[in-house]
């Protein structure tokens, strides 16, 4: 799994704030001004698996020039990217499914959270790590 994470500086003048299936590599593109208003103007690029476990190994340089090309298509504005960060999961599509416990206990104090628990989803990695903010508060350590 690969993502680019952006931020803008200047003006959007989008009518959506995502877009789903761009094309054969890049699998959505969202912003996160909905959530936060006050921050700079911040957007997520993520690419299809396929495309991914072909690219893993392209150097973060190469993806960005990638992504911004892409990215230049479909933002409209005037503005432009001040910093963006690319982000690899080498395992973000694990076989394992466990929706009885949305974490995994490795030691009395110590849990491990993600997506790879539930479903290789972005809101599956928030449904662990909340469902653990659960269980800690109700065992009260």
């Amino acid at each position: 799994c690969i993502s680019m994470g952006m931020i803008f500086d200047g003006q959007i003048n989008n009518e959506h704030n995502a877009y789903k299936n761009i094309n054969q590599d890049i699998s959505w593109l969202g912003s996160s001004k909905f959530y936060n208003a006050e921050d700079n103007e911040t957007w997520v690029l993520q690419f299809s698996p396929q495309a991914s476990l072909k690219m893993f190994d392209l150097s973060d340089k190469l993806l960005e020039a990638r992504c911004n090309d892409v990215v230049k298509n479909i933002i409209k504005g005037k503005y432009i990217i001040m910093h963006c960060g690319i982000f690899k999961w080498k395992f973000a599509l694990c076989k394992r499914s466990n929706l009885e416990k949305k974490f995994l206990s490795i030691s009395e104090n110590a849990f491990a959270i993600g997506g790879w628990n539930i479903s290789p989803r972005v809101e599956s990695a928030y449904i662990s790590g909340n469902e653990l903010g659960k269980y800690l508060t109700e065992v009260q350590l």
